[in-house]
């Protein structure tokens, strides 16, 4: 598989990571890495970012880590633990690493950190496996 195609492919593709700024930065088998540097419009009342941004931000991670699998999945389940808040101007990097791959369904980990290496929050996701790429 050709990562860096890929890779470009989900960061001109994908409506709603585009919507929010969010790119990805490595993939590899099994492995991706997803950056935000969040702004004015992923604040919430408090003034940090919104927790539903930086859920979002795991899904995408996630859902990145298993197009490396060349595969299509759609998200099953996901459970986000927040730990610290996100700052504005601040970015912050998701990364997931797939956990276990089965015929249906595929359980991805994913950290994420801030800026300054600070532990933001852990996301567990499990994918349903609609297709494999390379099936007919």
């Amino acid at each position: 598989m050709d990562y860096e195609t890929l890779k470009a492919t989900r960061n001109q593709e994908n409506p709603f990571a585009l919507y929010i700024g969010a790119s990805v930065t490595e993939i590899s088998h099994g492995h991706a890495e997803v950056s935000l540097l969040p702004g004015n419009t992923h604040s919430n009342l408090l003034g940090t970012v919104h927790g539903g941004c930086l859920y979002a931000l795991a899904d995408i991670a996630a859902g990145s880590a298993i197009a490396s699998l060349d595969c299509l999945a759609v998200t099953a389940t996901g459970e986000y633990h927040y730990f610290l808040p996100g700052q504005k101007g601040s970015a912050i990097k998701a990364i997931a690493e797939i956990v276990k791959a089965g015929k249906t369904l595929v359980t991805t980990e994913v950290t994420l950190k801030s800026e300054s290496g600070d532990v933001l929050g852990k996301a567990i996701f499990v994918h349903t496996i609609l297709k494999s790429q390379h099936s007919d």
